[in-house]
């Protein structure tokens, strides 16, 4: 009877944890993380001795597990960049408010202007005009600038979330090292490991003793055993030498080696997105404002007077930031001489003991090698180095420097009277030095910016021998033009159109004169009002801001459809994992029902053997 007594109450037992299990399960079916947990059972040692439960097996799937961590890191990036790429491109805008219409509606008031040069309320609604996109140029400054503040509270509040999650990772190792592993502390890991890798990307390796450390992919720990290190994210703007984040106990960026997670994707969308957006609207600032003052210095006002400057602040000298390592006590400043050449790049000026270096960032390409004393006579990129005198460069000093930085939110209109627009074209007249040279040229013109000349004097062109016999018009800054006599010559960036005719030789010399063609001539703002090109690739300030406003709008929708991919990948990965580990209550139900017969059926077999117990107990009576 023992024996049957034995089998049956083992069996009870059994079905009893079967039973238990279950009905843990089927308790956490919703609870984020959980393995599902499934009995083992095995016959007992011995003959006849009924059931033993080996073991409570945790359901996890090493694969699915870590697929999935992989899928929420991806989709953190790219959800996280989405996010900040769609208020990016919430801030530039097609309507009339934008700065694309408010260059529209300057053009239409010059163009209003030439059409009527007479009346001084309509050059008035110019110089409004000049003041709204002015405006709209330092709005979306501002909107760009503030975009770059959240992002970089978001990154520090992203890098607080994930030291709150190394901690508590560090501490549930503490847990494993001190009472062993157990279901529960092991779907605890699991699920923080997870949530880890939403934020940022993580190599975990495991340990003996069930612990875990979370390693970046630069080989960084962020938790060592029960050890959590702290990552910080500095506050405010990043100078071109700090670190994006900083690793507690480590000298490193650990932002170099990122994959994924939310804190890649903002750090990407801010430096990889953002930044260059305001590089380049910092330079259609410069261009736009250049290019207008130029037109404007060339023409005339009513009152006959030469024109000024209409737009200010963009030509402001960018000081080098120099590297916290640099010994020298050398200085400089970049200035945007020639907007038409800038690139919108950042630069690296580095001196290596001999030459000083200059590299464009954006490509890496070296623009410049040459001695130091000669650095200061060098235009890179439309920019123009000033050294200052009393220091010294020392091997190994580094700068870096963005030349038109700032310009969209600095930039402003300079006159305060509309008289000041030079609205007239000039009248311009030649004189030869020669008898047997000759100039004729069409009278008036409408320069696009004002011939060089030497102080007050009247502009020189001079004949040259450009150094292989053949003879050129060369301006006082140099630049020299190739001629054939009798046939027309513009010279360029200037717009000055003429014909050389007769004998030319070396030494001769064309001064040129320019007078204003009139109070009701209008012409020079015709050329005000038209698409003029302000860089080198031909572009208009409304292509570039069409270009502008194209990059924004890439971005988002590129980061728009990653994030609804990964979304996909994620919801796979989720659903291979619950199909591993996940509780189904279709199949807890078809156990509970198995393990609830089987314990029943145990039941009854106790009463059984308890009722032939009885009877053989009468029988001995």
């Amino acid at each position: 009877m023992s024996g049957l007594f034995g089998i049956a109450a083992s069996a009870l037992r059994a079905n009893q944890q079967g039973l238990s299990t279950v009905g843990q399960n089927i308790a956490n079916v919703n609870t984020e993380g959980y393995a599902r947990q499934q009995v083992e059972l095995r016959t007992a040692f011995g003959g006849g001795a009924g059931v033993d439960v080996a073991r409570v097996r945790r359901s996890y799937d090493a694969w699915s597990e870590n697929a999935l961590r992989e899928a929420k890191n991806q989709f953190g990036a790219a959800s996280a960049k989405n996010e900040a790429l769609g208020r990016l491109e919430s801030s530039f805008s097609v309507d009339q408010s934008s700065l694309s219409g408010a260059f529209g509606r300057l053009q239409d008031a010059f163009a209003a202007v030439a059409s009527a040069p007479t009346v001084r309320g309509v050059r008035t609604t110019v110089l409004e005009e000049a003041r709204t996109v002015a405006a709209r140029f330092q709005s979306l400054d501002r909107q760009l600038s503030s975009l770059d503040d959240q992002l970089s509270q978001e990154i520090g509040a992203t890098a607080e979330r994930i030291n709150t999650l190394t901690t508590q990772l560090a501490e549930l190792n503490q847990s494993l090292r001190s009472s062993g592993e157990s279901a529960g502390l092991l779907d605890q890991r699991n699920l923080l490991i997870s949530d880890l890798s939403l934020e940022v990307s993580v190599r975990i390796s495991e340990q003996d003793d069930g612990t875990v450390d979370a390693l970046l992919p630069s080989g960084q720990a962020l938790v060592r055993g029960t050890e959590a290190r702290k990552l910080e994210a500095p506050v405010g703007p990043v100078g071109p030498f700090a670190s994006q984040l900083s690793l507690e106990g480590s000298p490193r960026d650990p932002s170099e080696s990122l994959t994924g997670g939310r804190l890649q994707g903002l750090i990407d969308a801010r430096m990889n997105t953002l930044a260059p957006l305001r590089r380049d609207l910092d330079r259609l600032a410069v261009g736009f404002a250049q290019s207008m003052n130029q037109a404007q210095e060339a023409g005339f006002t009513a009152a006959g007077q030469a024109g000024t400057a209409l737009f200010s602040g963009t030509d402001e000298p960018a000081p080098g930031l120099a590297a916290p390592s640099n010994t020298g006590t050398i200085s400089f400043i970049a200035t945007p001489e020639d907007a038409a050449a800038l690139t919108g790049s950042a630069y690296e000026l580095a001196f290596d003991g001999t030459d000083v270096i200059v590299t464009r960032l954006s490509d890496g390409a070296e623009l410049y090698r040459d001695l130091p004393a000669n650095a200061s006579a060098a235009l890179i990129d439309g920019v123009r180095f000033a050294v200052k005198a009393g220091g010294t460069f020392l091997a190994g000093d580094r700068f870096r420097f963005e030349p038109q930085a700032g310009a969209a939110g600095r930039i402003s209109v300079a006159l305060s009277d509309p008289e000041g627009l030079a609205i007239n074209r000039a009248a311009v007249s030649a004189t030869s030095s020669s008898t047997d040279l000759s100039v004729s040229l069409p009278s008036p013109q409408s320069l696009a910016a004002p011939l060089p000349s030497t102080g007050t004097n009247d502009p020189v062109l001079e004949v040259v021998d450009d150094g292989s016999g053949t003879l050129v018009l060369e301006d006082e800054d140099g630049a020299q033009y190739a001629y054939t006599l009798g046939e027309p010559l513009t010279l360029e960036p200037y717009g000055l159109e003429l014909t050389l005719s007769g004998t030319a030789a070396a030494g001769d010399t064309i001064t040129l004169s320019l007078a204003s063609a009139g109070p009701a001539d209008g012409g020079q703002a015709q050329l005000l009002a038209a698409d003029r090109a302000l860089f080198s690739d031909g572009s208009s300030a409304v292509d570039e801001y069409a270009n502008l406003l194209g990059a924004a709008a890439g971005a988002a929708n590129r980061a728009s459809l990653a994030e609804e991919a990964g979304e996909l990948v994620l919801s796979d990965a989720q659903l291979r994992r619950d199909s591993k580990s996940g509780v189904n209550l279709d199949e807890e139900a078809a156990d509970l029902l198995r393990y609830q017969q089987a314990y029943q059926a145990a039941a009854r077999v106790v009463s059984v053997a308890d009722t032939i117990f009885q009877s053989v107990l009468s029988v001995v009576r």
